[in-house]
């Protein structure tokens, strides 16, 4: 597994000596070993304090909601992350190692920036997942909406009230999940929702869990 690096041209020497590869297809420089991570750290962060980093794969998460316009049924989407590592800025954070790994459970979160543009097109067309604009928050960010009438569920709704088909406080909550593996060929750096609770475990242990093949997820 690869972990591309946002590393500018002034950036390439320095990189390079560290042990970061020219990737000339993809004009990015990479990562080779997940052990090599934290010599990078500066273009992990960005400049940020915190970001996160998914690791192999990520869940795309399938439940159901009505539509609060047309009062149909309509399916929704989340995400979901196991296998993962949060990073932190060792000159902000008093920590041991400025990247700490997570794995064996899954937790819900409502988008994963920086995917490949194949799985974003996949999602607007098959699932009515895009970026549009939400009059409620005066902004734009992506979203489920509704397969009847377009429109916008937004995502407080579906992760955040104890009704909503992504909050998860009993097996039966699980149950009603499907949950479909996407393999990805590189690591992924992102910024996260992240929403951890007590029983996300049932995730995995009471879902349904499939794989899937995005074409161009690569």
């Amino acid at each position: 597994m690869k972990l591309l690096l946002n590393a500018s041209y002034d950036d390439k020497d320095m990189v390079k000596k560290l042990g970061a590869y020219w990737n000339p297809t993809l004009k990015k420089w990479y990562v080779q070993n997940e052990q090599d991570y934290e010599k990078f750290i500066p273009w992990i962060l960005q400049g940020q304090e915190e970001t996160y980093i998914i690791k192999d794969y990520f869940y795309l998460i399938f439940g159901t909601k009505t539509c609060y316009r047309c009062n149909q049924p309509t399916s929704v989407i989340g995400f979901g992350i196991e296998n993962y590592a949060e990073v932190i800025d060792p000159n902000v954070y008093d920590t041991d190692s400025p990247i700490s790994w997570h794995s064996g459970t899954i937790h819900i979160v409502p988008f994963i920036d920086n995917l490949p543009n194949g799985i974003y097109k996949y999602l607007q067309e098959k699932f009515h997942f895009y970026n549009s604009y939400s009059k409620t928050i005066d902004d734009y960010y992506f979203a489920n909406h509704c397969e009847h009438c377009n429109a916008l569920q937004g995502s407080y709704f579906l992760f955040d009230e104890v009704d909503s088909p992504f909050f998860i406080n009993s097996v039966a909550d699980a149950q009603q999940l499907d949950l479909y593996q996407v393999q990805l060929k590189y690591d992924i750096i992102t910024d996260l929702d992240l929403r951890c609770c007590s029983t996300d475990y049932l995730i995995k242990k009471s879902a349904n869990i499939h794989q899937i093949i995005i074409k161009d997820s690569k």
